[in-house]
């Protein structure tokens, strides 16, 4: 009974925001009988305190904290289930010790980089005529999957990754991504925890075409999705049909085929304001439907280059975030821009040329930052887990000595 008192205060303390050490108290009573033998043997108080410091530092760090929760529990049954054996004790510690040091953590970009590849910090204080700080604020990273292991681990040949959705199951974040081969499209569950990627479903064509898969709608119960191109032999014909998948308590319940959803994403239709004098378009409304970004991508006179968010209906009043080619003529870059909105009034973009890396821009704090200064990494794809911002972005190798980190990475502040 004092044993599972113990296990129980810790639970509660898992479950609580703050994630606090899971030692205890060698002064107080009630200790059972192999907590009394850890704090007899120094060796075993050691291992206990590199086994807590391990343990923080994961919680702070996995995107899978519900799993790391579960599992350390289990294993504190299981070490108490030792009793006074200290061989035990000191096994179920290194094989524990073993699992958490295996979970990577979050650690900055010249710890991930080499130094080469990341940009040098702005030398000078920049305010473009906006008011808008232009700063470097960079995030911590971790690799999220390497492309080449994942798709030698699951057989896909040569696939075409991208981000397409994700979702919180059991308090775990679980990423999804399309993967297009030549003929066949996965769709595939990845998590920060090896062994809980898993491939969902897959859709064959039966031809040179390629299934395609796009996002109905979503919400915390699920998601469902619609699959083009797909080949039925029972009417030798390519067809369209919608698929749901919903999240259970504890997992991802198999893809279910339905009829058409009626709940269904509305695409924003082109929208046309005006970056300076120069009209540009915007396809990005925010999720509260208050503001809209937009950028000339290539297509707008070079003076009036930059980054506007405008209000929702108004044109005429873009105001630009970031740097036009007027304000600093020896920074030259091209156009081509992905963005994504953030929580409430921020939004994230990648840019390429002189400004290269990924940017975010809070209207409200009139700051544009450079999170991520890296040239390499693209297409930012914003996501909100445990009250913290994420942005996960692809590396796309920029010559033949960092082909080998291609892949996906997930960064925070």
């Amino acid at each position: 009974m004092k044993a599972k008192n113990i296990i129980c205060t810790l639970a509660l303390l898992l479950i609580q925001g703050d994630v606090h050490a899971a030692g205890f108290n060698c002064a107080v009573e009630n200790l059972n009988e192999t907590e009394e033998t850890i704090c007899q043997t120094p060796y075993l108080s050691g291992i206990d305190n590199v086994s807590n410091k391990l343990f923080i530092g994961v919680m702070n760090n996995t995107l899978s904290k519900g799993t790391v929760q579960a599992e350390q529990l289990e294993w504190l049954k299981d070490r108490n289930s030792c009793r006074k054996n200290v061989a035990c004790i000191k096994e179920h510690y290194l094989k524990r010790n073993a699992e958490l040091s295996s979970i990577q953590g979050f650690h900055t970009l010249a710890e991930v980089f080499p130094e080469s590849l990341i940009d040098a910090p702005f030398d000078r204080k920049i305010v473009n005529k906006n008011g808008f700080k232009i700063r470097d604020n960079p995030w911590v990273i971790k690799r999220l999957f390497s492309e080449p292991k994942v798709e030698r681990d699951f057989n896909i040949k040569d696939g075409n990754w991208d981000i397409f959705t994700h979702m919180e199951v059991k308090n775990n974040l679980a990423v999804i991504f399309t993967v297009k081969t030549k003929g066949t499209t996965y769709l595939v569950l990845i998590s920060d925890i090896t062994s809980q990627s898993q491939i969902i479903d897959s859709y064959d064509s039966e031809s040179d075409s390629t299934p395609e898969i796009k996002l109905i709608y979503r919400d915390e119960a699920g998601f469902s999705y619609k699959v083009s191109n797909v080949y039925d032999p029972m009417k030798h014909q390519q067809v369209s049909s919608y698929y749901e998948i919903s999240v259970s308590d504890s997992e991802i319940i198999t893809p279910k085929k339905i009829s058409r959803p009626q709940k269904e994403f509305i695409k924003d239709k082109t929208w046309t304001g005006y970056c300076g004098d120069s009209s540009c378009e915007s396809e990005l409304l925010s999720p509260d439907g208050k503001w809209r970004v937009a950028s000339g991508d290539g297509d707008i006179e070079y003076r009036n280059d930059g980054v506007y968010y405008f209000p929702h209906d108004r044109p005429d009043l873009g105001v630009n975030v970031f740097i036009s080619s007027v304000e600093d003529k020896d920074e030259g870059f091209s156009f081509m821009r992905s963005y994504v909105w953030g929580h409430e009034n921020s939004f994230f973009f990648d840019n390429d040329g002189g400004y290269a890396c990924i940017w975010k821009t809070d209207i409200s704090q009139k700051t544009t930052e450079r999170i991520l200064p890296l040239e390499g990494l693209q297409k930012p794809y914003y996501l909100r887990y445990k009250n913290k911002d994420y942005v996960i972005s692809l590396y796309f190798p920029t010559g033949d000595n960092d082909e080998g980190l291609r892949g996906f990475y997930i960064a925070k502040e």
